[in-house]
Formats: structure tokens, C-alpha cells, sequence
């Protein structure tokens, strides 16, 4: 299988997901991305950039929407 095969069979089991676990994968991971943040120290790098999700991708915009205030943090 070369790369591009292995491409479409990853993204044809993630679109096969279906769309309400997909959303509770993206909180889990959004959850946890916000865990990790808050618990950064004040040496830690201070700008995070994330991606705007597109088709099955898990979805980040919870976590850069929570953590757009935080005065030690920039989202990107």
C-alpha cells in the first residue's frame, strides 16, 4: 500500500464515523488540549496554532474559542 492508498483508507474510516461520536472525540480531544494548556508555566511558549477542521477531522474550534481570553495564551 503506498502512501496515497493509506491516505484514503485513514480518511474512509474516519468518515465512518458517525457524527455524534466524532463531536464527543473532538470535546475529549478539546478537553484535554485545555487541561494541558492551563498547566503550562509561564516559561512554556505562549502561542498555540490550531486548524480549522475540515470534512471528518476532529475539530479544534472549541478549545481556540475557551482559550481566546486567556491573557498568557495566543491563538493563532
Amino acid at each position: 500500500m503506498d502512501k496515497a492508498e493509506l491516505r484514503r483508507a485513514v480518511i474512509a474510516r474516519r468518515d465512518a464515523i458517525d457524527l455524534d461520536v466524532r463531536k464527543a472525540k473532538s470535546a475529549v480531544i478539546c478537553t484535554r488540549l485545555a487541561e494541558l494548556l492551563g498547566r503550562l508555566d509561564a516559561a512554556a511558549p505562549r502561542t498555540v496554532a490550531v486548524y480549522a477542521a475540515m470534512g471528518s477531522e476532529a475539530d479544534p474550534a472549541a478549545v481556540s474559542y475557551t482559550h481566546l481570553t486567556l491573557p498568557t495564551k495566543r491563538i493563532v
